[in-house]
């Protein structure tokens, strides 16, 4: 594969794009190619191909996101680190929430949840261990398995609720009136979700050792993501519906207006989507290959989809060029990063 890049007329891109462009060019001689500058008056794809065959193709290149999932990391992003004159280190901890949007509707912030952690950290700071142990002792207390309202285990709040009440008594009365007013649960809010709307408490975990401030208050830098349930070998059902997802987002904004040659969609998966293309490109069982045929890009020429492995070491990629047809499916090489 030979490929003459011309000058680069704009930012640089994302690695989303980046990963993109590597991927088409290990599967399609690209002789040369362009990114193409953003404009304030028209809609423009963001790649220029030009394929060794003789063949243009414009490409626009667009990461699935879950909308969820992205308000999530976002409630996180902007507001951290959060600063509090109680605390005399710097803490970083990771949140897991498996029902981002159901707790958007019942009202819970994330900064009530991070404020609770506080008094957990100070009282930790407090102790005098070493950084190691207090990261230890930190992650133990902020462990919800010892009080989950729906796990079976040596003095479990439903083993409690089965000895301490009367026959007559619902679960969910027992837990309101006796069991959640005297728990000493860090955040009592997410035990109460968790009986009342069946919502799985959110996970913290303190993320590497905490570092001791030189001057001023110290702070909490929080990391949020959604919890993914673990998929199917040989299934799509994360796969397909974040394919789609992005193929439908894209199609509404018609980018591809007036650009002579041919279109194509580049769409990068993430998470359970990307597990999913690799375990189609390489499945553990022959003949177990999930059915990507139902995919609708109409509008495009071709779509790519372009998956990052867990083993960080490749990408997956599935080449749909022909609709109601299985798309090609391989891996590549992943370029080394710089430094």
């Amino acid at each position: 594969m030979r490929i003459r890049s011309r000058r680069m007329p704009r930012d640089q891109p994302r690695a989303d794009e980046q990963a993109a462009l590597h991927a088409i060019c290990a599967v399609v001689d690209v002789g040369d190619f362009e990114w193409i500058p953003e404009t304030h008056e028209r809609r423009t794809p963001d790649l220029w191909l030009q394929l060794a065959d003789g063949r243009t193709a414009f490409v626009e290149v667009t990461l699935s996101t879950d909308q969820d999932a992205k308000r999530l990391k976002g409630s996180g992003g902007s507001k951290r680190p959060f600063r509090f004159n109680e605390l005399s280190w710097d803490w970083k901890v990771w949140v897991s929430d498996d029902h981002p949007s159901e707790r958007t509707a019942l009202g819970r912030q994330l900064k009530e949840f991070v404020a609770a952690m506080v008094p957990v950290l100070a009282l930790v700071e407090s102790m005098n261990g070493s950084p190691h142990e207090m990261q230890r002792r930190a992650t133990e207390t902020f462990d919800v398995k010892p009080f989950h309202p729906q796990r079976d285990f040596p003095n479990a709040p439903r083993r409690r609720w089965l000895h301490e009440s009367t026959p007559d008594t619902e679960f969910e009365d027992w837990a309101l009136l006796d069991w959640l007013p005297s728990c000493d649960y860090w955040f009592v809010p997410d035990l109460e979700d968790c009986v009342l709307h069946g919502l799985e408490p959110r996970r913290v975990i303190v993320v590497g050792s905490p570092t001791p401030v030189a001057e001023g208050p110290g702070c909490i830098e929080v990391h949020v993501s959604p919890t993914e349930s673990a998929f199917r070998f040989g299934a799509a059902d994360y796969l397909i519906p974040a394919i789609q997802r992005a193929v439908t987002h894209k199609q509404k904004k018609h980018q591809m207006a007036g650009y002579p040659g041919e279109h194509w969609l580049a769409v990068a998966v993430e998470g359970n989507a990307a597990a999913q293309l690799e375990e189609a490109c390489a499945p553990d069982e022959p003949g177990a290959r999930a059915d990507l045929t139902g995919v609708n890009y109409s509008g495009y020429d071709e779509l790519w989809v372009v998956g990052c492995t867990f083993h960080d070491w490749q990408f997956a990629v599935a080449r749909f060029s022909e609709p109601g047809q299985q798309p090609a499916l391989c891996t590549v090489a992943r370029p080394p990063r710089p430094g």
